[in-house]
């Protein structure tokens, strides 16, 4: 049970992604500038890579688990494109799922190469 804090956040964030997902487009600022879209889709997906990671990696880089997230993390994008075909204004986009893709793998690669940061959010955020 100790170690099921470390999947909350990761849930919180999915919550958190399926409720902006559910907003009618005119509900969403725009950033005001071209691909704005993309790097939001970019940024919200680094941070859930990254959550993912701390839920289901921490310590342990194996091969199998680094998969797992990267594929957990592409499947939630495609779902939440799917999602946003039955939200008024809103619609699927292979980009804004391949934005959500790389943003994922990239997350995890934050998490993989600066293993410093999650052993301070550990320290702050978990004891």
């Amino acid at each position: 049970m100790k170690t099921f804090k470390y999947y909350l956040p990761a849930f919180f964030w999915i919550c958190t992604l399926f409720f902006l997902s559910s907003l009618e487009s005119d509900s969403i600022p725009s950033l005001g500038f071209q691909f704005d879209d993309l790097v939001a889709h970019f940024c919200v997906y680094t941070v859930l890579g990254y959550l993912l990671s701390i839920a289901f990696l921490r310590g342990e880089k194996q091969l199998s688990g680094i998969v797992f997230v990267l594929l957990l993390g592409w499947l939630y994008g495609m779902s939440d494109e799917i999602h946003q075909l039955f939200v008024p204004g809103r619609f699927a986009t292979v980009t804004d799922w391949g934005a959500d893709a790389i943003g994922t793998a990239f997350g995890l690669l934050i998490f993989l190469k600066v293993p410093g940061l999650f052993l301070w959010i550990d320290r702050k955020v978990f004891n």
